[in-house]
C-alpha cells in the first residue's frame, strides 16, 4: 500500500522496515520518546546503538530497535500501550509482519 509507505517515509524509518529509532519508534505508538529509551533502559526493549559519534551535546548516539523486537515487547507488556494512540496502518503491518503493507 503506497499510503504505508508514505507513512513510513515521513516517520523516517528505513526502507526495509527492519529497524527503528526511538523517535521513530514513539511517534507511531503516539508516545513521548523518553518512555521508548526508559523501556531500553530497562531491558524490557531490546535495541542498539546506531554506532555515531555523536556528542552529548547532539542528544547522544541514536538508538536502533530492530521490528522483531518491537513485536516481542508488545506481545511481553501489551497494558503498556495505548492502543488508541497507536498508528493503526503502522501496528496492523508490524503485528502480522508486513501482509498489510505487501497487500
Amino acid at each position: 500500500m503506497t499510503a504505508i509507505h508514505l507513512k513510513l517515509k515521513r516517520m523516517r524509518f528505513k526502507d526495509d522496515g527492519s529497524f527503528y529509532s526511538a523517535n521513530g519508534l514513539a511517534q507511531a505508538l503516539g508516545i513521548d520518546s523518553h518512555a521508548v529509551t526508559r523501556w531500553i533502559k530497562s531491558g524490557h526493549l531490546k535495541a542498539k546503538r546506531r554506532g555515531t559519534a555523536r556528542t552529548e551535546q547532539q542528544n547522544g548516539d541514536i538508538y536502533l530497535i530492530h521490528e522483531k523486537d518491537v513485536r516481542r515487547f508488545i506481545l511481553e507488556h501489551p497494558t503498556d500501550i495505548d492502543l488508541r494512540k497507536v498508528d493503526q496502518l503502522w501496528f496492523l503491518d508490524l503485528i502480522t509482519n508486513g501482509l498489510v503493507r505487501a497487500a
